[in-house]
């Protein structure tokens, strides 16, 4: 089953006909600390939050990784800090009131921060994370969609959580 993390966000307005384009006005995405399956509507962040990583039993922090009985993951590497990430859990790309495409939903993180969430960014559709550069220029990562991630890992407590800022 998919783990994602959940951001609560204010309405997005449907740029043809303004109705809210989000469900229950979060979006579930995967990077960082991911622990919740498909549609579970618990929010663990606003914009502005750090991006969490759980560590392992040895205190490190696996990137790409499961935690022992599937139930969180870290998903994506904390060493990346600037990138914008695709919204996946509701994969919603089409207005549900009027049904006028918009590309989807992206997730915008500067500094392991959630900068803004709103409509795709311009993000190509094959790809769910892109770079961004120190320069601003963007390099889609099509390679880390459905990444690989060993099931091997003990997770610590989870106190034991750190940030970007933490590193």
């Amino acid at each position: 089953m998919p783990l994602f993390a959940q951001l609560s966000t204010p309405p997005i307005p449907c740029p043809d006909c303004g109705a809210d384009l989000t469900v229950q006005q979060q979006l579930g995405f995967q990077w960082g600390h991911c622990c919740h399956s498909h549609g579970c509507g618990v929010a663990d962040y606003a914009v502005g939050d750090l991006i969490q990583w759980r560590r392992a039993m040895d205190g490190s922090v696996p990137p790409w990784v499961y935690f022992k009985g599937h139930n969180s993951a870290n998903i994506g590497d904390p060493q990346y800090a600037n990138l914008i990430v695709r919204e996946l859990e509701f994969d919603t790309r089409v207005c549900g009131n009027c049904n006028v495409p918009f590309g989807g939903f992206a997730i915008s993180i500067s500094a392991g921060v959630i900068a803004s969430a709103g409509t795709s960014f311009g993000i190509p559709d094959n790809v769910d994370i892109v770079l961004v550069n120190p320069n601003g220029s963007l390099t889609p990562m099509p390679e880390w969609n459905d990444h690989a991630m060993p099931d091997v890992v003990r997770g610590a407590f989870f106190r034991r959580y750190v940030t970007h800022a933490d590193f």
